[in-house]
This record gives C-alpha cells, structure tokens and sequence, in this order.
C-alpha cells in the first residue's frame, strides 16, 4: 500500500451518509453503467481512502453511471458489487509479485485485493476497517470467481506494487524491469478475463480514469491512459507483456502527489482497444527507444547484449575472460571488424548463460583470447561442444600487449587503414575504440605509457597502416610512444583526447559519425558490462558513449543531440547504469 496525503478524517455519520458501512451498496440513481467501488481495510482506510473512494464514486455518478460502493469489503461483498460492472476501482493494500517479503509467487494471495476475512470478529465500526481484519484473495481467487461485465476496465487505485512502485521509492526505488514485472504479474489475470488494466498512486487519477472511461467510449485505452492524470510522455515506457501474446504493459517513473520519483501509473493491455470497440487489433509491438541489455553479472550482461544483437548461426564467435579486461579489449576489435559477438567466461569455468547462448548462437568456430594462464585449457576444450565444426583457435601471449598484436596479426592484414593504439594500463579509451575500429577495419593495439613495446612495434611494421590514430591523453599516451609509431605510418598520426574518459569517448565519436540514429551507453567506471558492447554497437552503426553511472555529463548529452540518435542501448543492470539515466535519455532523444 502507497500511502497517500492525509485528507479528512470521516466519521460514521459520512460514511452513512455515502452508504459506505459494512456490506451496504451505494447506488446511483440512474440504471447507466456499472462501477464497483471496494475498499479494503489498511491503517488509513478511513482517513484516506474512504474520501478517495467517494470522490471517484461522484466522478462516476456525474456521468449516470451506476454506484455499488462497498466499505471495508469481504469477499461476498466484492463479488456481488463487480458482478455484471463495467468498472471495478479497488483502493486498499496491495500484495503484488515481486515484493520484499517472498520470493516466491502464490497466486492465492499475491496480485489480487485485499479484503475483510469474513473469519475475524469485526464490530463493525468505522475505525475497526484495518490491517486486523485484513486478508489477501490473489488472482487464482479473482480469476475464477469475479464475473465483470464484457471489456471491463479494472482500476487499481493505491494498491501496493500495482503500477510498479515499492513502499519507499525514494529509499529502495523499484528497477524498470522490477515495475514492469509487477505490472505483468498484476495485470495477467484482469487480461485473462477480458479485461483492461490501470494502476495509479496518483490524487484523483482513479476519478479522472473512470470519467474518462465513462464519457469517451470511442477513446482508445491507450489514450485514455495519455489522457489521465500524471501522464508523461518523455517518461513513458511500453513493452510487450511478458505473458500474453498481443497485450503490452506501460509505465512510467514520475514524481508522485509529494515530489518521490517512482513508478506511479501504469496500463496494461490492447491499446488499440476501447469501450466501443474491445475487439479491436493490438498494435506494433512497441519498439522502445531506450533499450537495456543487461543480465545478472557480467557474464549474463554478455549473453544478453549477444542476444540482442545477433542471429544464430554465426560463422565465428569471439570469447574472451570476463575476470579482467586486456585480453577482452583486444578481442573487441577484431569481433567488431568481422561482425562477430564476444561473450565472456570464468579462468576455469563456463558460465550457464554464456552456454546458453553459445548453444543458441550455433557458431562455425570460436576464437578464445588469452593465454592458458588466463583463461584454463579445460574451459577451450568444453567450448568446442558449442561450435558447429568444433573448432576453437586460442589465440594468446605472455602479457596483453602480446596477446594484443597476435589477435591483430591472426585479424587483419598489411595495409589496414588505420590502426588504433590506447593505453593498457586502463580500459576506457579501448572501449569506446571497438566500435569505430570495426566501422573502418583498423585494430586497437595496446601499449605501454613507458615506451613502444618491441611486439607492438613488429606489428605496426607488418600492418604498414595508412594512419594512426592515438586515443587518450598525454597521459595515457606519451606524446614520445605517439612519435615512435609515427614511424610506421607514412600518413598522418592524430590524437583523440577529452579532459577524461568521458571526453576522449565523446571525441572518437564526434571524429567518427557525423550522426548515428543509435547510441550505446556503458558506466565509464566499470568495464565488464561495456566489453561485449563494443562489437554490438558496431553492428548497429553505432558509437559507444561512457557515463559515470547515474547521470550524463553535459557533453554526453551534447554529444547525442549533435548525434541526432533516436533510440538508445544501455550495458548493464540498474547497479551499473541507474533507471535515472534511462529517463535522462527519454528527453534527450530525437523524436
């Protein structure tokens, strides 16, 4: 349960007046459209929710609606108000899935109403309608007992976890993937029974919700939720219901009646559908212009970004150690000059969700980077049984500037037009290399700020490129290793520099794309979940921007304006890359 502003406090003789006490409807005078009204027992049942729910019944009644508005509601009372309604409104706890009390999902008391357990002793009395006489009845109970009228509309109106929000968003706020898996769960079997679904924490969004159902029959239900209070386009995200074929789920993350950002208002359902019209044809799947590739660590986040991005049958596939990032670094470059996916495993171990996606990717051949020491002889052998031939090549070295110029040597051949050289010693700079090395056909070679490495050296020799390109600062970079490579180019040697990581990102995209309808976001901090990225963004004719973690510089920003991109991926869960900075992105993306 959300728990609302505090408003009047009623006494019995309102709640009289309002025909609000134990199993006694309200009805309206006219014989217009059902709408049920129930109100469970919580702590402020009657200092809040009574005055909501009569707010919303004369909303309802304005319009000649029919009222049955039932107080402190047990479940003979429930099912006798929704039966035959074309709107149900319940306000009182929720019980939604996933919540912090239990991991796992019972359909007998989650994502459903709670009631007064007729079981209880209960005097009746106005201030007796709380958590006393509380009891969960969950979808399996709504779903074979409640019998609505057809193309019911079901408003859940400061339920707990209905539009996706946790109780304390501005301490624990719930993810994205959180809210629309609440939202999912909740709204499954209103969906089932042919329903539609809305839930709002918003004040008089469930009265605005039932006019607008009540007065604009020919309205979409997806414009009716536009049309409802707390609506935000630039925060607005859809999806296609996890669970049901044809329906989608939206919310959105705005403030709510006291300023907390959360997710305060959802819809769920055929948007296309109205009153009118409740066989109407669902729409497009949504494509949403903010994307997040993300799984449970590193390895997952891979084989998710993998899964996003190519289709099975891949003539080679690239895996590197995701424990830490030269060797991965490496492998960037040359997986995003062949098109290939890189995915990541332990020293000495397989990840599950590496394999499974290995399994689904089906790839000719896999290239493992890094020596024995790096990743085990045990784990190249357990990667044959994923290739269609069987093939794994090693390719590797005593340190990662080896490891760097042999997979340049095994990847491309003399006379590349560019070769790209970072620093070794840090992973930023490559990052954002991989994927404008795979847009012009160049490796990265990693050196050491000490000096050209003799190894480094011999591979520049044989690529003879036709220009080098630094990446990073002084700093990262001696201007005396620049010179030194100047020596095997006879075209020019230019530099890529920002005053951070952040900057140098932003400046080999601005020297790279002159626009790009697709950017890709990684944390600038942390370098697992952006590994896999590189080759992606890449396929996607996209460059990869770095972010602190939960916000975006002012030049990133500027730097997707001038981009004019128009949909987003961002790498990794909500610890690495923040919901906040989704939402930053929904206004910063061309429309």
């Amino acid at each position: 349960m959300h728990v609302p502003p505090p408003v009047a406090t009623f006494v019995a003789a309102a709640l009289l007046a309002a025909g609000l006490m134990a199993g006694t409807p309200a009805t309206g005078r006219a014989a217009g459209p059902k709408v049920a009204i129930l109100v469970g027992p919580t702590a402020i049942t009657d200092s809040t929710y009574v005055p909501f729910a009569t707010n919303i019944a004369a909303a309802a009644r304005a319009t000649g609606a029919t009222v049955d508005m039932r107080y402190c509601a047990t479940p003979a009372d429930a099912l006798a108000a929704t039966a035959g309604a074309s709107i149900i409104v319940y306000l009182g706890h929720g019980s939604g899935y996933p919540n912090p009390y239990g991991a796992v999902l019972d359909p007998t008391v989650t994502n459903g109403w709670g009631l007064r357990n007729p079981a209880v002793a209960w005097a009746g009395r106005t201030a007796g309608c709380t958590d006393r006489v509380l009891k969960y009845y969950g979808e399996s109970w709504v779903g074979a007992n409640v019998k609505p009228a057809a193309g019911f509309a079901m408003i859940y109106s400061n339920a707990c976890y209905a539009p996706g929000a946790g109780e304390n968003e501005a301490a624990s706020p719930a993810s994205e993937q959180t809210a629309l898996a609440r939202v999912a769960y909740y709204s499954r079997t209103i969906l089932r029974m042919g329903g539609t679904y809305y839930a709002t924490d918003l004040w008089q969004g469930s009265a605005k919700l039932t006019q607008l159902l009540l007065t604009q029959p020919t309205t979409t239900y997806g414009d009716i939720f536009k049309a409802g209070n707390g609506f935000s386009s630039g925060a607005l995200r859809r999806f296609v219901h996890p669970q049901l074929v044809g329906d989608q789920v939206w919310v959105q993350r705005t403030p709510d009646y006291a300023g907390t950002m959360g997710y305060w208002y959802a819809f769920a359902g055929n948007p296309a559908e109205s009153v009118a019209d409740p066989n109407a044809p669902p729409p497009p799947a949504p494509v949403n212009p903010v994307a997040r590739y993300s799984g449970s660590d590193r390895f997952a986040t891979a084989a998710s970004i993998s899964a996003a991005s190519y289709p099975p049958g891949v003539p080679i596939a690239y895996v590197a150690t995701g424990v830490d990032f030269p060797d991965a670094l490496a492998a960037g470059s040359a997986a995003a000059a062949t098109g290939a996916p890189l995915l990541l495993v332990g020293s000495s171990a397989v990840p599950a969700a590496t394999a499974a996606e290995l399994t689904r990717l089906a790839p000719g051949r896999i290239v493992l980077i890094g020596s024995a020491g790096a990743v085990s002889e045990s784990v190249r052998l357990m990667l044959a049984r994923y290739t269609s031939g069987g093939s794994v090549v090693r390719i590797g070295s005593a340190d990662r500037y080896q490891t760097a110029a042999a997979v340049s040597s095994a990847s491309f051949a003399p006379g590349v037009p560019v070769a790209y050289l970072a620093t070794g010693t840090a992973f930023p700079d490559a990052l954002a290399a991989a994927p404008v090395s795979g847009r012009h056909g160049g490796p990265v070679l990693l050196v050491d700020p000490a000096g050209l490495s003799a190894v480094t050296a011999t591979e520049l020799a044989r690529l003879r490129p036709a220009s080098i390109v630094i990446l990073g600062g002084t700093g990262a970079v001696p201007d005396a290793v620049a010179a030194a490579a100047g020596r095997f180019t006879a075209g020019s040697v230019t530099r890529l520099a920002g005053a951070d990581r952040f900057g140098t990102a932003i400046a080999i995209s601005a020297a790279t794309y002159a626009s790009a309808s697709t950017v890709f976001i990684a944390n600038g901090m942390n370098y697992p979940d952006a590994l896999a990225g590189g080759p992606a963004a890449a396929r996607a004719g996209a460059p990869l921007l770095l972010v602190p973690g939960s916000t975006i510089p002012v030049s990133v920003q500027q730097e997707i304006k001038r981009l004019g991109a128009t949909r987003a991926v961002v790498l990794g869960g909500t610890a690495v890359v923040t919901d906040s900075v989704l939402q930053q992105l929904q206004g910063l993306l061309a429309q």
